[in-house]
């Protein structure tokens, strides 16, 4: 997949989602595989 390229500006992926009680089973379970496999919070995308 490719969003585009722009040069000089660093991509960004936010993951925004209601509470944990209103969020659907497969949206926690996305942001749980997100946050497992980048713990540190950062994703770098090599262009």
């Amino acid at each position: 997949m490719q969003w585009g390229m722009v040069s000089g500006v660093t991509p960004a992926l936010w993951v925004l989602h209601t509470s944990r009680r209103l969020a659907a089973p497969k949206v926690r379970a996305f942001v749980d595989f997100l946050c497992a496999r980048y713990p540190d919070g950062s994703l770098v995308l090599q262009g």
